[in-house]
Order: C-alpha cells, then structure tokens, then sequence
C-alpha cells in the first residue's frame, strides 16, 4: 500500500514539476519574443532565433518549416513543449512530428496540442 501511494506522489510531484517548467519557458520566450521585436527583428526572424535556441541541432530548412507552420509564439512554445522534446533530434523525424502535430486554440493561454501516433 506504501508503495502505491509513493508512486503516485512521485507522478504527481513530476508532473507539478514539468508544469512548472513548461510554464517558465513560455514566459522566457514571450519576453525574449518582445525584446527582439522592439529591437527591430521581423516576427520571423524572432521566432527562427527561438525555434534555433531550442534545438540548434536541426538545419536552418528546418526551423523555417517549423516557423511556417507554427507562425505564432505562443504556437511555436507549444509545439515544443507538447510535441518536439528537448534532446538531439534529427531533421527528418521533426518533420515527420511537425507533419503529425496540430495545436488546437482552446481559449485564452489554453491550447490543446496533438501529434498522431505513427502507423
């Protein structure tokens, strides 16, 4: 019984944690957005810089198909926090997610993020 209530404390405090986090990310690219617009940077080129920061791993053809289809930080934040883990990643399996994910506007700050599962 001990057992079973230390295993759902341990989901619990991970998933406050992860919470946490996601939410600390979300307002360190809003502000970070803001800082690169008022310096004069397109909103693409603010969301590249972003998109890169996240994962410099991938090919500048990457983020830019990235930033097409997540046009938005707030949809960008999303993306990579719902469906593009941190980690190495390669190019061709974010495209094959980017392909997958759709980010669903649930209201104000709230938005459902889906990626179909591989066949």
């Amino acid at each position: 019984m001990i057992i079973i209530i230390a295993i759902a404390v341990g989901i619990l405090v991970f998933l406050v944690i992860k919470s946490v986090q996601g939410v600390r990310y979300w307002n360190r690219c809003v502000k970070e957005y803001a800082s690169m617009i008022a310096r004069g940077c397109t909103k693409g080129e603010a969301l590249l810089e972003i998109s890169k920061r996240r994962h410099p791993e991938l090919r500048e053809t990457t983020h830019e198909e990235i930033i097409g289809k997540f046009n938005d930080v707030h949809l960008l934040v999303n993306f990579f926090e719902g469906a593009l883990p941190d980690g190495k990643q390669s190019d061709e399996s974010a495209l094959e997610t980017l392909r997958d994910t759709t980010i669903e506007c649930k209201g104000k700050d709230r938005y459902r993020v889906r990626t179909r599962s591989p066949k």
